[in-house]
């Protein structure tokens, strides 16, 4: 017995196809967005324009949190995102730390990096206290609700905001490199903020403000260790002719860290 055709049918799960697809590429549009601004790291443009846009993100999540209005909206939002996800593995607990090991990872390369590891580490440590210091300040002043009812502390998304500071960090090392390394850690990111609102842990909201908050931290981070470090070699004249360093070092046979003092 053939079966009947239901034209209606085919259009709602289109329908529902479509709206499960919305909220990754939201995201993922911004990330693009943003990323034809940080593909070319060491051309100098505006500072304004950059920090702009992580600054608009930031904007929006707040209005749609503190507005009412907007914050209904996006409640209703978040049950019909959730409605059409399934409650998989939570692989983004490790996926938002990715880009931070892509960074030290082709440390070992022959590719140019911006900084040096020992530089990236300090800038990545200003970034995550900056970034760990606002995202818990606002979480447990603001005292928002998570979806799921669990607690009070959604706004911002932390993993979204770490895993978008682990962008952006990759971006400011080795985006000169090939466009597609940047990318590739905001898509990584995208997935990690799309995947918290799968797993009914944020809003979009708590997402856009996160991502605003994480790349900020890294655009402040690398603003302020030059001047942090002029000044360091001001106080110390003596030492500001030394270094201290260390290389990855990479062969077929094995792996190392050659350490540099001068």
């Amino acid at each position: 017995m053939a079966q009947s055709f239901n034209f209606t049918t085919m259009i709602k799960r289109s329908k529902c196809r479509l709206k499960q697809w919305m909220v990754p590429l939201f995201l993922f549009m911004f990330a693009t967005t943003f990323g034809q601004d940080t593909l070319t790291p060491r051309v100098k443009k505006s500072r304004v324009l950059a920090w702009a846009l992580p600054s608009t993100l930031i904007t929006y999540g707040a209005v749609g949190t503190f507005v009412p209005s907007f914050h209904d909206a996006h409640i209703a939002l978040q049950k019909k995102v959730y409605a059409l996800s399934n409650d998989g593995p939570h692989y983004e607990d490790y996926a938002q730390y990715l880009p931070i090991l892509t960074v030290y990872a082709l440390d070992f390369t022959q590719l140019p990096s911006q900084s040096t590891p020992l530089a990236q580490t300090w800038k990545l440590g200003i970034a995550f206290g900056t970034m760990g210091a606002s995202v818990n300040a606002i979480k447990y002043t603001a005292k928002i609700e998570r979806p799921d009812g669990s607690s009070k502390n959604a706004f911002p998304s932390g993993h979204t905001a770490t895993a978008f500071m682990a962008a952006e960090f990759l971006r400011q090392e080795y985006g000169g490199v090939s466009p597609l390394i940047s990318i590739g850690g905001y898509a990584v990111a995208t997935y990690v903020g799309t995947m918290r609102m799968f797993h009914n842990r944020h809003y979009l909201t708590d997402v856009a403000a996160g991502a605003g908050i994480g790349i900020l931290s890294v655009q402040f981070a690398y603003w302020l260790y030059p001047k942090l470090e002029k000044k360091w070699r001001a106080k110390h004249p003596k030492k500001a002719d030394s270094s201290f360093n260390f290389t990855p070092l990479f062969s077929p046979n094995a792996l190392g860290i050659r350490l540099t003092l001068k």
